[in-house]
């Protein structure tokens, strides 16, 4: 028997029995419409307004959704009431808060007015599908349980289902091809207050500009405080780890991180992918670092240590040492093919106490600082050349030389400057000689003549 009705394109009863003294009734049938016309069955007051809270951020853009209603029973007393149905519900092209899918099936389960169960729901999107179950006891302490698992973007379905938490993650990104396995319960009432751990497993992760290959980790998410281990990821040919917690409420929170055998060029071309290639090295090193948040639009404020190593490069080609080769005439006579850095962050600036090279023919050490608000780098660095090395011509074997050098500037546009002319000293003399060693004329710098 087909039944007019408002609420719904279609509805269709099977088979209706009630009774008039009391008002209940109990029916099967199928119907097309919104979920949300279901509310027509739901007394006035919380309940209506929780049920219409679950489907209000749901649209349909396909046909309309199907619904079958294995048994529908509605039951009131005096001052009590209580609807009971298990409807299954099949719809195509949804969208949840603008998060759409190809399809979606599931069974809705009303206990009215204690809780409402979306059971074994299904969502298609392309060859991927998640699958999981929601539960929300509206007795109470009004809240939603939930579990899921498939491929889908973690980050996106989180931003869509809490848009509180969308500043939080803004500098996060996994892709929609991400394995998911998450389980979770937030609150309905006021704040969400969540409480959710997940596992992830996919092709690619970002945060801010760095952008990994596949990867596995896992994270935790308890109110306002977030914590995370990217456990195994692929990055630059090398390997990275990663492991966290921020807090939302402090707007602070601290990340350990490490990388193994990572090609430093590689690296660079991802901020720059117009770079020549160029074999500048292997980098690995461990930093620990406190982060906290100062507002929109201003720097984060750091604060921490670690240490780096760079190693199998050629590091005459790297981008700040190239004009130093230049400089001093070493770089096209020589290899530079380690470095080791120490690693302070105090606040608005990286600060590095003590920095050794070895080399071929020069060797370099020095201290500085790069200041990420302005973008700036200021160091200084000291140079020794030919000491100890049987590569260079006999008649040059007692010689050595000395400088010391300064980079500033822009971090795009800084220079190099000699603080003092290149000396030379014979073995065995305590101080240098006053006199200057001249550069090779195609690289004499200015006021060195």
């Amino acid at each position: 028997m087909r039944v007019a009705s408002p609420q719904f394109d279609r509805f269709e009863v099977e088979s209706f029995t009630a009774d008039w003294r009391t008002g209940d009734f109990e029916l099967c049938g199928e119907a097309e419409g919104d979920p949300l016309a279901l509310g027509v069955f739901v007394d006035p007051g919380n309940s209506r307004q929780w049920f219409t809270r679950v489907w209000a951020p749901f649209a349909w853009g396909g046909p309309a959704p199907r619904l079958r209603f294995d048994n529908l029973s509605y039951h009131s007393r005096p001052g009590t009431w209580s609807l009971d149905a298990v409807i299954g519900l099949d719809a195509g092209r949804p969208s949840f808060r603008g998060l759409a899918a190809d399809a979606l099936q599931a069974e809705i389960i009303l206990r009215l007015p204690a809780a409402i169960e979306i059971r074994n729901l299904a969502v298609q999107q392309g060859e991927a599908e998640v699958r999981g179950d929601i539960r929300f006891d509206l007795e109470g302490e009004a809240m939603a349980e939930f579990t899921c698992a498939g491929v889908f973007d973690p980050v996106a379905a989180f931003t869509a289902a809490l848009p509180e938490l969308r500043e939080d993650l803004a500098d996060l990104g996994t892709g929609p091809g991400t394995r998911v396995d998450m389980r979770g319960n937030l609150h309905l009432a006021g704040a969400s207050r969540p409480r959710i751990t997940c596992t992830l497993e996919g092709p690619q992760f970002r945060f801010q500009r760095l952008v990994t290959g596949p990867y596995r980790g896992d994270w935790q998410l308890v109110e306002n405080d977030l914590r995370w281990n990217l456990s195994e990821a692929e990055f630059h040919g090398g390997a990275l780890y990663v492991a966290g917690n921020h807090s939302s409420f402090l707007g602070s929170g601290r990340v350990e991180i490490g990388a193994r055998d990572v090609d430093v060029n590689s690296l660079l071309r991802q901020f720059r992918p117009d770079r020549e290639p160029t074999r500048l090295g292997k980098l690995s090193g461990t930093a620990d670092v406190t982060i906290q948040r100062r507002g929109a639009g201003r720097p984060w404020r750091l604060t921490g240590g670690g240490r780096a190593h760079i190693t199998e490069g050629n590091l005459w080609d790297a981008p700040l040492l190239a004009g130093l080769g230049t400089l001093v005439g070493a770089g096209r006579i020589g290899r530079i093919s380690r470095l080791d850095l120490d690693l302070e962050f105090l606040g608005d600036r990286l600060h590095v106490p003590e920095f050794a090279t070895d080399g071929t023919i020069l060797s370099l050490k020095g201290f500085g600082d790069y200041y990420w608000g302005a973008d700036r780098v200021s160091f200084t660095v000291s140079g020794q050349a030919l000491k100890g090395t049987s590569v260079v011509p006999m008649v040059l074997r007692p010689l050595s030389w000395f400088f010391d050098a300064q980079l500033e500037g822009p971090l795009d546009s800084c220079e190099w400057r000699l603080l003092n002319p290149l000396r030379r000293i014979l073995p065995g003399q305590d101080e240098p000689a006053p006199e200057t060693l001249p550069l090779p004329p195609a690289h004499t710098p200015e006021g060195t003549k």
